[in-house]
């Protein structure tokens, strides 16, 4: 079995202010790894932490590259930002630090729900000539809140009328359960002027009396031939209320059926919603009957997880891969680590270190991140310092999320109370909160009028981290909540 690493580079050397969404990564065995992108298919875009109906937003961003042959932050940027009076950024200037001269400038806009619809960047022309339209993209969305084309467009002639040209876009289809049963790219012809697909895949769902999905069959695209084939077949036995407990991963063998690959079995779950797996064991197909081949432990708190996968050798269970992150009290990022076991110790393969200076009223005022290749060592990346905010009143925060979301306000809250904005009017629904160490400590519910707020009270709970669990019509929605 292969290791799959996705990068962590993006996500560690981020400059937005607001709080990361916490990401899983997939590790061994393949099978989780298959399962947990079905589960992340159709998921709307996560709410960002750390929001209530007044909020800061950093007016600039100064950030430099480190260069580790002279030890010192080169290549200063200065990134000049200007929001909307829900909060949303409608103007990104990037300019030279040191002698202010403009690089460029991207103007993002809405769509009712808050979701991004067009970005819009321009280039300087240089010496005061003034701006010039370079590219765009357009996203498309359904009802549903889930992202049904994103169009990439270059400006023909750099801005002298031509118009924009299509350059590629990705197209996403749902069937009527909004699960994604199709994600094509596309790349724009100009001999013949027509749309052509260079990447793809297709998935053909099963689903049980309960609408979860049983059987999955993962189709790609084939540039060859124009058309798609079977790649994999992924077969789940689900609980009631929708875990799975057992999957087998199979493969084409070639003459119209499937060859077992790997199974799962054995899952045990920390947090489903969040797709964290405590315990599994693995098992691969040698041809006639399953044998063991390892198994997967999680450990998982409100500010970090950690996975690592053991492969069974000579009837041992030794270290393999091991995945981990944590955060910060307001969700930020601090370590996300993908690293291999070399028989002693663990070795990077990627890791990413942020270090944190805050504000006394806690807005982010610097950021330093930190980077591994390899086990090479930690090397200085990115610095980067955030000024000159700006407060902002939030008029109506809840008409401005997306459905299947949830913020919570104040956050962190210095007093235990707290009010949920539900992104959609929910007639019924059930909140759980949990503490640092999974344990329930407040749980409700509500029936009758459609309500698109609830008031939340942890009093007597000490300060710390706590994870709350709002399910409704709409799905099941975390999210982190801080008491100070």
């Amino acid at each position: 079995m292969k290791t799959v690493f996705r990068s962590l580079l993006a996500l560690g050397l981020s400059l937005v202010a607001d709080a990361a969404t916490a990401q899983h990564f997939p590790v061994k065995p393949a099978t989780v790894a298959q399962l947990r992108q079905q589960a992340a298919a159709h998921a709307p875009a996560a709410t960002r932490r750390g929001t209530s109906v007044t909020v800061l937003r950093p007016g600039l961003v100064v950030s430099y590259a480190y260069n580790d042959t002279i030890n010192a932050w080169v290549r200063p940027k200065k990134i000049v930002f200007r929001y909307d009076a829900a909060g949303r950024t409608i103007q990104q200037t990037e300019r030279d630090s040191a002698t202010n001269r403009p690089f460029n400038q991207t103007f993002p806009t809405y769509n009712a729900a808050g979701q991004v619809t067009e970005r819009r960047l321009q280039e300087d022309l240089g010496s005061g000539a003034g701006w010039e339209n370079a590219n765009r993209t357009l996203t498309t969305y359904n009802a549903a809140g889930l992202v049904t084309e994103t169009l990439n467009q270059y400006d023909f002639l750099g801005g002298l009328g031509a118009g924009w040209e299509n350059e590629n876009r990705e197209l996403s289809t749902y069937d009527s359960r909004n699960e994604l049963i199709e994600r094509r790219q596309e790349k724009f012809q100009s001999i013949p002027r027509t749309w052509r697909a260079t990447v793809g895949t297709r998935y053909l769902n099963t689903y049980n009396a309960g609408n979860f999905i049983t059987e999955q069959v993962v189709q790609v695209y084939r540039s060859a031939t124009a058309a798609y084939a079977d790649s994999a077949r992924i077969l789940s036995t689900r609980a009631a209320t929708g875990e799975w407990t057992e999957a087998i991963t199979q493969e084409p063998n070639g003459s119209g059926g499937w060859r077992n690959q790997e199974r799962t079995i054995n899952a045990v779950w920390f947090n489903y919603a969040q797709q964290q797996l405590a315990s599994a064991d693995v098992q691969d197909w040698n041809g006639t009957q399953w044998q063991p081949a390892g198994r997967l432990r999680g450990t998982f708190t409100a500010t970090s997880s950690d996975e690592i996968y053991e492969e069974l050798v000579n009837g041992q269970y030794v270290n393999a891969s091991r995945q981990f992150a944590s955060y910060d009290a307001y969700g930020n990022l601090l370590n996300a680590l993908f690293a291999e076991w070399n028989g002693a110790a663990w070795v990077s393969i990627i890791e990413v270190r942020n270090q944190y200076a805050y504000n006394p009223d806690q807005s982010l005022r610097r950021s330093v991140a930190s980077v591994d290749f390899f086990g090479s060592g930690l090397q200085l990346a990115q610095l980067s310092n955030y000024s000159n905010y700006q407060t902002i009143v939030l008029a109506s925060r809840a008409a401005t999320l997306a459905a299947g979301t949830v913020q919570a306000y104040p956050n962190p809250s210095p007093d235990s109370r707290f009010t949920l904005l539900l992104g959609a009017p929910a007639a019924t629904g059930e909140i759980c909160v949990f503490d640092a160490l999974g344990r329930q400590v407040a749980r409700d519910a509500w029936a009758g009028a459609p309500r698109t707020n609830y008031a939340l009270s942890l009093a007597g709970q000490p300060a710390g981290l706590y994870t709350v669990r709002v399910q409704t019509a709409a799905g099941c929605i975390t999210q982190r909540v801080g008491i100070h």
